[in-house]
């Protein structure tokens, strides 16, 4: 990806995530190359699988909050927002 050949890196990461889907670096490069084909969606998509098969995967975790501050939204599985919605039941 250091050529900015994008497309293809997201095609290679992509036949990598058929022929193994169990790989999470396939799904976590493959989410880089989706976000730079602005592509955020999709990019968030590959790198929750990644974290489904390796919850530890720190490429894909870093990735998933970069993508989520540059949109400015953050997901259930989100530490902050975990915290928010246990604090607001709390209130209840």
């Amino acid at each position: 990806m250091k050529l900015n050949r994008f497309d293809d890196a997201f095609a290679a990461f992509d036949k990598a995530t058929q022929l193994n889907p169990q790989w999470p670096d396939a799904w976590a490069n493959r989410g880089n190359a989706l976000f730079a084909l602005k592509r955020y969606d999709d990019a968030i998509a590959s790198m929750k699988k990644a974290l489904e098969i390796d919850p530890n995967h720190v490429n894909a975790n870093n990735l998933l909050q970069q993508i989520r501050r540059q949109l400015g939204r953050y997901g259930d599985d989100d530490p902050k927002e975990k915290g928010k919605k246990s604090k607001e039941k709390g209130k209840k």
